[in-house]
């Protein structure tokens, strides 16, 4: 039987750049607080096809072959085709997933506020900061939600699959650490 998925309520109704900080603060602490619902609303949806979301290695594979088969397109008002609001959810949630993976991994890593920059891409969002122990790398965050809905964007534009992309993620950070 297949899972009815809840789509994340992400208690603003427009990018987080363009909302106050006061706004943008109350949906990071949501954020926050709904990650253990969110995962297990994902593993509710990928329970269906055999994956199981233990923060292993194996995990993201499934995961990656999984993400492309669920992306789905609505067409805009102005005619642009763009994905669906069950796959940004879906974004989020994996991205919850995946920031949880890292930051259960390390004490290097954490969930964060990005607010020092307007012209950062992450402005508002929530991140996972790494900070590593090699002192010739500088602390980055990783956005696995805006990188997600990028490759969504891709995928409902006709663009290729790309074969092993949260794995390629996942391994060019073991290499900064």
């Amino acid at each position: 039987m297949k899972t009815k998925y809840q789509i994340f309520d992400s208690i603003v109704d427009r990018p987080l750049h363009k909302v106050t900080r006061a706004e943008a603060r109350r949906h990071f602490q949501h954020f926050i607080e709904s990650i253990p619902f969110r995962i297990e609303a994902l593993q509710s949806l990928v329970a269906d096809v055999g994956i199981k979301l233990d923060f292993s290695e194996e995990s993201i594979d499934m995961l990656d072959e999984w993400f492309p088969t669920v992306v789905s397109a609505q067409k805009k008002e102005d005619g642009t085709t763009v994905p669906s609001d069950e796959t940004f959810s879906i974004c989020n949630d994996l991205g919850m997933y995946l920031g949880e993976m890292l930051r259960c991994s390390s004490p290097n890593m954490k969930w964060h506020f990005v607010t020092d920059d307007k012209r950062n891409i992450a402005y508002q969002r929530p991140v996972i900061l790494i900070c590593p122990k090699n002192p010739k790398y500088h602390n980055f965050e990783i956005d696995f939600d805006d990188g997600l809905c990028r490759y969504a964007y891709r995928l409902v534009r006709g663009k290729p699959i790309e074969p092993r992309f949260i794995r390629g993620i996942f391994d060019n950070i073991k290499e900064w650490l």
